[in-house]
C-alpha cells in the first residue's frame, strides 16, 4: 500500500477520534428497553450486510442496512442503533471484503457512527418534528441525512 499523504492521515485520524467521542457519548444513554426488538434488528442486520443492491446507472452498489438503521432509529435508543449500524458494517468489511486492515474497518466503523449519529439526530430533531412530524418526512430526512453525512465523510 502506498504512503498516504498527510491530509488524508490527518481526516482519517479526525473521522476515527470523532467516531469514537460520538460512541463514548451514546454509552450512558443505554437502555435494556426493547431488548428483543434490538437484537432481532441487530441479527437482521449482520444477516443483511452481505447484501449489496445494484442501482441503474450508478456504477457502485448500495447496503441494505441503511433499512435497518431507518428502523431502528424510530423504536430504539441511540446506543442500540450505533451497535446496529456498527454490526452492519463490521459485517461488510469483515465478511465481504478481502482487505481487512485495522484502519479501513476503524475509519469505516467512524464513518458510519457520524452519519447514524446525524441520521438519529435529525429523525429526533424538535424542530423538524415542529415544520412537519409525519413519520414519512421524518424518514425521508433521516435517510437523506444519513446517505449525505456517509457519502461526504467517505468521499
Amino acid at each position: 500500500m502506498k504512503e498516504l499523504p498527510i491530509r488524508a492521515k490527518l481526516y482519517i485520524a479526525v473521522t476515527i477520534i470523532l467516531g469514537a467521542c460520538l460512541l463514548a457519548a451514546a454509552i450512558p444513554l443505554w437502555s435494556s428497553a426493547e431488548s428483543l426488538r434490538f437484537l432481532l434488528y441487530l441479527a437482521a442486520a449482520l444477516l443483511a450486510s452481505n447484501l449489496k443492491v445494484v442501482l441503474p446507472g450508478i456504477t457502485g452498489t448500495m447496503s441494505v442496512n441503511f433499512v435497518f438503521v431507518l428502523i431502528s432509529i424510530m423504536d430504539l435508543n441511540l446506543l442500540q442503533v450505533l451497535s446496529i449500524s456498527y454490526a452492519g458494517t463490521a459485517g461488510q468489511v469483515l465478511f465481504r471484503s478481502k482487505d481487512r486492515q485495522l484502519l479501513r474497518l476503524l475509519f469505516n466503523l467512524s464513518s458510519t457512527t457520524i452519519s447514524t449519529f446525524c441520521c438519529y439526530c435529525v429523525y429526533h430533531s424538535s424542530w423538524i418534528r415542529s415544520v412537519n412530524g409525519s413519520i414519512p418526512m421524518l424518514l425521508f430526512f433521516a435517510s437523506v441525512t444519513l446517505f449525505l453525512v456517509n457519502t461526504v465523510s467517505v468521499a
